[in-house]
């Protein structure tokens, strides 16, 4: 099984591993960006997908213009010069895209602990950020304030995440789908899809 030839086009990769509905990792950058993936994603219609991911740059943008994206949970989603990517922010503000906030850093435990096998993991947040006030879509599941057992502090605690898929831009393949990506930015071991 470990000479199996996992070489596909786009459009049968799409087709094969991207339902409806799924929890879809995407990454945060530029060099990682699955451009071609999202585009064929639009071009098969794929419907009411649920992104996870930290922040993005103007790359994912078209993916906002139909009903591709129930949701997201991001950190940012523009261009830093720029600003917000124009077709996310017109979305949200008519309320035709359901939004949850976190920080990168808070992204990337979520998404760790959806790899540790974990329901939630605790965080550092200050209790006068905005994090904290401001709630989306996941309503009382966005975050949780408990005791710790072992300081007596009060602790914030967050839901992990293991999405269905993550697709990332690799600059080099083999036929058995080991893949090399760079800069080391993107760290594909510290997420936890199911497949990648």
């Amino acid at each position: 099984m470990q000479n199996q030839n996992k070489v596909m086009s786009m459009t049968e990769a799409i087709s094969k591993f991207v339902n409806d509905g799924d929890l879809l990792y995407l990454p945060w950058g530029a060099p990682g960006a699955p451009a071609g993936a999202v585009h064929e994603i639009i071009r098969q219609d794929k419907r009411d997908l649920n992104i996870i991911s930290m922040a993005n740059s103007g790359w994912i943008d078209p993916i906002f213009y139909g009903k591709q994206v129930k949701s997201i949970i991001t950190g940012w989603v523009g261009t830093e010069l720029v600003g917000l990517a124009q077709l996310f922010r017109r979305k949200v503000q008519r309320g035709e895209l359901q939004i949850e906030d976190y920080t990168n850093f808070h992204i990337g435990m979520m998404l760790w602990g959806g790899r540790a096998n974990i329901p939630f993991i605790p965080v550092p947040i200050e209790r006068g950020s905005d994090i904290l006030r401001q709630k989306g879509f996941l309503g009382d599941r966005k975050y949780s304030i408990v005791r710790c057992p072992f300081t007596g502090k009060e602790t914030v605690i967050l839901p992990t995440y293991q999405p269905d898929i993550g697709i990332i831009h690799a600059q080099r393949t083999d036929r058995q789908g080991n893949a090399q990506t760079w800069p080391p930015g993107e760290r594909t071991d510290m997420g936890g899809p199911r497949r990648f």
